[in-house]
């Protein structure tokens, strides 16, 4: 990364953060207590735990606006599958959604509860302590030391634990959506049973589709090319970008 980019990044933390030093003592590992707190300029604050990936998600969702989130989707129900610790939560909340964020990992859950609370959100997210995959199952998730953000079903690396998992057909069934304005995944690896796995008719009560996706070595159907293609017979039009890895998909517009 060269200078200048570095500057520009720098530049936006500090434009997005209100007390950003705190963000450049954890990215320095100055940061001696197990937790501390980021107040963002808009009022929003986060608990994340030092020298992890807390810091660098809410830089992804928040200063970089990896998710950019749609015009029309405030005001909608939001599906938020891999919510982590809330972050893309509250700013799907912040924009004016109903949100449904699923999260199966202990730790994890136990920050988004946090996070939700302490921005007053309650009343605008709903958190589930599950995973979602191709259908309703008990499944091992296996948990990423290096990236609290990387616990996967997909990626058998890490200390295995058991979790519970519902499919998206499920979630929409009975969370009673009948249109979700977007689908913001972030699931190491389980995107693909996720979206393979979906009705017809619940693919086509989707508007917006934003994701990291994540190649699997080994499974077919389990690349980004694959699942563009899947999508596009559903009616979607889809832009992949590399380094990062994100796909968004918007349903066609009718003429």
């Amino acid at each position: 990364m060269n200078l200048f980019r570095k500057a520009v990044l720098a530049l936006k933390v500090v434009g997005t953060v209100r007390n950003w030093p705190d963000y450049f003592r954890d990215l320095f590992g100055a940061v001696r207590t197990r937790t501390f707190i980021l107040i963002l300029r808009n009022g929003q604050s986060f608990v994340l735990r030092s020298g992890t990936a807390d810091r660098g998600i809410l830089h992804e969702v928040w200063a970089l606006k990896e998710y950019p989130f749609p015009a029309d989707a405030a005001g909608g129900d939001v599906v938020d599958i891999g919510a982590q610790i809330g972050i893309f939560a509250c700013y799907a909340a912040h924009n004016g959604a109903r949100v449904f964020a699923y999260e199966p990992e202990e730790a994890n859950y136990a920050l988004l509860l946090e996070n939700v609370r302490r921005n007053g959100l309650e009343r605008n997210i709903r958190p589930f302590r599950l995973a979602v995959s191709d259908r309703k199952k008990s499944l091992p998730l296996y948990l990423n030391e290096k990236n609290t953000g990387g616990h996967s079903a997909v990626f058998k690396s890490g200390k295995k634990v058991k979790a519970q998992a519902v499919s998206l057909n499920d979630v929409f069934s009975e969370n009673g959506i009948r249109h979700c304005a977007l689908l913001k995944m972030d699931t190491e690896g389980s995107e693909y049973p996720i979206l393979y796995g979906a009705s017809d008719d619940v693919l086509r009560r989707i508007t917006h589709i934003q994701m990291e996706w994540h190649p699997v070595d080994g499974k077919r159907g389990y690349t980004v090319d694959a699942l563009t293609a899947f999508l596009k017979g559903k009616g979607f039009e889809v832009r992949i970008t590399r380094k990062p890895n994100y796909l968004y998909a918007e349903r066609k517009k009718k003429v």
